[in-house]
């Protein structure tokens, strides 16, 4: 059940409230995840920036966002050609039976 308080996060040492209609359980993953990509990014990066690893982090999730998008919208139109084949032989069967 969604929380009706903040869920406080700690992301990079700072503390975020987080009022949503999502799982308390959920905000936290989610919080841990970015934390640990803002992490890593910066223990890259030659500038210890927090801003400079979250804006990486971002870019870095976009890009996950957009790939994973082209991939599902790539699935639903094999699938549409697939369901339009099968239809069409389905029609085809019924006009033979007829």
């Amino acid at each position: 059940m969604p929380s009706s308080s903040a869920t406080v996060v700690n992301i990079m040492g700072i503390e975020y409230p987080i009022k949503g209609d999502y799982e308390t359980a959920y905000i936290q993953k989610i919080a841990l995840d970015l934390d640990s990509r803002i992490r890593e990014i910066s223990s890259q990066l030659l500038s210890k920036s927090i801003e400079k690893a979250a804006v990486m982090a971002a870019l870095n999730l976009e890009d996950e966002l957009f790939s994973a998008e082209k991939e599902k919208n790539s699935i639903v139109e094999e699938f549409e050609i697939k369901v339009k084949a099968l239809i069409e032989k389905i029609n085809h069967s019924l006009a033979e039976i007829n």
